[in-house]
């Protein structure tokens, strides 16, 4: 933490510590716990308030405060601290089974909004109603709370599947959740659908910051995952950071991926409409983590790649190890310049057959003029139930039925149905 700052921690412990420009420590909070303690987000007032979030499991000791004590896996954890670093308020769950903070963000009233994600069923006041989710997928809480620690407002968003809020921007009047989901996702004014139940979808929401209603709603729609990691807002513009396995498709711009996982940087107006998609391509494991505005107009994006990287078909890295991280700076115009909006490369169809179909032992791809990548079959409730990169199947082993296959070559997708007798 510093030359002249030694910690010890007899048990799990997470940290909270706030530094001046010059990268000074001014102070450190730690948070001891009985089992397993983390934090996952933070947010800073104008004023230098600090709210912290994240989870803990059997009790947690803060100074000059009772222990927080909970039965549950996981238990949520919201703190406020005065800009010299005092400890305001702690809150917790009043009871839930699985949950814990992800997301903070502050607005210029000084007022918080706080994401919760959690599973089975959840309270956060014992006044409150209590909410329901199951007991495997995840639902989202978000709240509205001011300097106090009092709520002024909370809304449940939930779906059929798993669903995941990754961040949050409070900028000047304007509230945006973004994450990821499968199958479906709504919330008091706002519905989002995916019907690749398999694969998450990311998506973008803006909510009224007064009341918490929806009021637009933006997704991807690639049969492919999608993750949001990172979410920025300045001047009503948005950019959103994440990476995404096979392709992305936000709104007819769809790009597929080179190899492995790669890392996209998507650029909104006020509304939603993609203004750009950038992406990181490269061999092997490309991430994106971050993404932050800087004054003069530039979006910078932090993440990590392994072998090479390109960046919007322009910058090029290399890693000279197992992986590396990398920081890449692209700018903009003004907003009151127009934004040449980038085509999209075409979404190519590739055709193939299966001999035999139907099959009994093993079926086999046939593609001309294109290379296999890789293969992937579905059953009709859109399971995944084997993949591969060979180019022969063994079915043998399934059940009787029709399948989904779909494959990916160096030229494209194709999708074909497979009958197994």
């Amino acid at each position: 933490m510093g030359s002249d700052t030694v910690l010890y921690a007899p048990r799990p412990t997470a940290l909270l510590g706030c530094h001046d420009a010059t990268g000074r420590l001014l102070w450190v909070y730690p948070l001891p716990a009985s089992g397993v303690v983390q934090v996952k987000g933070l947010a800073a007032a104008a004023n230098g308030r600090l709210y912290g979030t994240g989870s803990f499991q059997d009790s947690l000791w803060l100074p000059g405060q009772p222990p927080l004590v909970t039965p549950a896996r996981r238990a949520p954890l919201l703190l406020a601290f005065a800009p010299q670093g005092q400890l305001d308020w702690v809150q917790t769950a009043a009871h839930c089974l699985d949950a814990e903070g992800v997301a903070l963000t502050v607005d210029d009233q000084g007022a918080a909004y706080w994401a919760t994600l959690f599973n089975g069923h959840f309270a956060w006041q014992p006044n409150t109603d209590t909410l329901q989710a199951h007991w495997v997928y995840r639902d989202i809480f978000l709240q509205k709370i001011n300097p106090q620690g009092q709520v002024l407002w909370a809304q449940h968003g939930t779906g059929a599947y798993d669903n995941a809020c990754t961040a949050l921007q409070a900028h000047a009047g304007q509230l945006y959740m973004a994450g990821q989901f499968k199958g479906a996702l709504h919330g008091p004014g706002w519905r989002l659908q995916n019907p690749f139940q398999q694969h998450d979808a990311s998506y973008v929401v803006e909510l009224d910051p007064t009341t918490g209603l929806g009021r637009w709603g933006r997704q991807s729609s690639a049969i492919a995952h999608n993750e949001v990691t990172g979410l920025a807002v300045q001047s009503g513009r948005l950019v959103l950071s994440g990476h995404f396995r096979d392709s992305i498709n936000w709104a007819g711009h769809s790009q597929q991926a080179k190899a492995g996982t790669e890392a996209f940087r998507l650029l909104l107006d006020s509304t939603g409409n993609v203004q750009d998609l950038a992406l990181g391509l490269g061999g092997g494991f490309d991430l994106g983590h971050g993404v932050a505005w800087d004054v003069g107009g530039g979006c910078w994006t932090v993440g990590a790649f392994q072998d090479s990287l390109v960046w919007a078909d322009t910058t090029v890295l290399t890693s000279t190890g197992f992986s590396s991280a990398y920081l890449w700076r692209q700018a903009f115009p003004a907003q009151d310049r127009p934004i040449a909006v980038q085509q999209p490369r075409p979404f190519t169809l590739v055709p193939f057959r299966l001999q035999p179909n139907p099959a009994y032992d093993s079926v086999q791809i046939v593609l001309e003029g294109q290379r296999l990548v890789r293969w992937q079959l579905y059953n009709l409730q859109g399971q995944l139930v084997a993949q591969g990169h060979q180019s022969t199947l063994e079915v043998s082993h399934l059940p009787a039925g029709t399948y989904s296959l779909q494959v990916q070559t160096d030229g494209g997708l194709g999708i074909e149905k497979l009958l197994v007798r």
